[in-house]
């Protein structure tokens, strides 16, 4: 069982105060926050930290002025672990706000909301299923010692991008991103291309935990995505790939502009981590504020699923609108 934890580095970025801190057997405190969060990994399947005051705190360090509270905790997780968590609780009481980024191998525990007179002795703990590569601390986290490297945030995270725009995708479809588990990460990861002048952008598509259960697209088999990109981009796609396999390209543009990728056929189950991959002419169409539509720095993303297959037509709508580190 491991012990407290301690503070690696304390840093404050804008008006977000973020403490990286490190979990391990030796005891020690937290100089840039005054916050620590004590591990009480229980016998698997159940992983527990608690939050808990530090004993030292160094006053040079803004977040030292104990009136900072806790909004956000994210820890460093192995990617490939997100079928082994079941589910996440906050004292006890099932907790539904949280996140497991494979992509960037986050887990996110969000709305915590936690004034600096409630958020010591909070407990947050993570149930794993236990004949699953993940079934413990050591597997989950990326350090890989019984130890865990997360964050602590005093205030939340940015408001999310405005509502899809209703008019894409330009079809009679569930468009709504709360009626369905499937979206694609807010975050677009770019490099370039083995082609000299082209750049390649990667879009991943994940599957939320939760929805509104009374939607029938919830779930379902992904068959298409669509990119809502702007017609002066059509002669600088040069080709898609899918989870690496090369594609041709597919740039309509009636009824309405978009990049289509056709021919998924991705069971709901195997959706998560599905990677598309669009490669442009750099210097016209090589960023999200270049390809978008609107030249704004987001680009709308629509996921199908097969026409006629359960009745009703989904495209749930996500917004990229970032650049991975």
């Amino acid at each position: 069982m491991s012990g407290p934890c301690h503070a690696m580095r304390g840093i404050y970025i804008s008006t977000l105060a973020v403490v990286f801190l490190f979990c391990a057997s030796s005891h020690g405190s937290d100089i840039g926050s005054g916050r620590l969060l004590l591990p009480n990994p229980e016998f698997p399947p159940r992983v527990c930290f608690t939050i808990t005051r530090s004993a030292v705190c160094e006053a040079k360090f803004q977040c030292c002025n104990g009136a900072q509270g806790v909004t956000k905790i994210e820890f460093d997780v192995v990617s490939s672990c997100r079928p082994s968590l079941q589910r996440v609780t906050v004292n006890k009481q099932p907790w539904g706000s949280y996140e497991f980024n494979g992509q960037l191998s986050v887990l996110r525990v969000t709305k915590l909301d936690l004034t600096p007179a409630t958020a010591p002795g909070t407990q947050i703990c993570f149930f794993l299923q236990s004949r699953t590569p993940c079934p413990n601390i050591r597997t989950l986290c990326t350090t890989g010692d019984a130890s865990c490297t997360y964050a602590i945030f005093n205030i939340p995270s940015p408001p999310p991008p405005p509502p899809p725009r209703p008019y894409f995708a330009n079809c009679s479809c569930v468009r709504d991103p709360v009626k369905s588990q499937l979206f694609v990460y807010p975050d677009v990861v770019v490099v370039p291309a083995r082609e000299r002048g082209y750049t390649k952008m990667c879009f991943t598509i994940g599957t939320l935990d939760v929805c509104n259960s009374r939607s029938r697209c919830c779930q379902f088999d992904l068959y298409k995505a669509e990119f809502e990109a702007t017609p002066d981009c059509i002669g600088s796609l040069a080709y898609m790939t899918v989870n690496g396999v090369e594609r041709s390209r597919f740039f309509q543009l009636t009824p309405y502009p978009a990049i289509k990728v056709t021919n998924l056929n991705k069971r709901f189950d195997d959706v998560e981590g599905t990677e598309i991959c669009l490669v442009l002419k750099t210097s016209d169409c090589g960023s999200l504020t270049k390809l978008g539509k609107f030249r704004d720095g987001t680009l709308a993303v629509a996921l199908f699923n097969r026409p006629d297959t359960s009745g009703v037509d989904c495209c749930p709508v996500s917004i990229v609108d970032k650049v991975a580190a």
